[in-house]
């Protein structure tokens, strides 16, 4: 994951890394940062290169990957990241990654299976 060099700012990332939910909210970081939504935004792209959301949204994959392959359960893992539904969670997995959760596991558990 990019971190931004801006301190106040890498220290959240960092925060958020130790404890990801889907549903931060930049309306929070922001107010943390005493900046507006718009010049908070502008600020993390200029930082990470990635849009807040798909900087949330890539950090929250990347702890549901180690959980899920460590035996965490698809809905279990998409509860602890902030997901309303392992529907949900298993979407965005699919979208991102090209395939299902439980697929993925299947495959990085059996590698020459495919």
């Amino acid at each position: 994951m990019p971190l931004p060099h801006d301190p106040p700012l890498a220290r959240l990332c960092r925060e958020f890394l130790g404890q990801p939910s889907i549903h931060t909210l930049t309306e929070k970081w922001a107010r943390h940062l005493h900046c507006s939504q718009r010049t908070f935004n502008r600020l993390f792209r200029q930082q990470t290169g990635l849009s807040f959301g798909v900087w949330l949204q890539q950090a929250c994959l990347m702890a549901a990957i180690p959980r899920l392959l460590s035996g965490s359960s698809v809905t279990r893992t998409a509860l602890e990241l902030g997901y309303d539904s392992p529907a949900a969670f298993s979407s965005m997995f699919r979208k991102v990654l090209g395939q299902s959760p439980t697929t993925f596991i299947r495959a990085a558990s059996c590698p020459n299976e495919e």
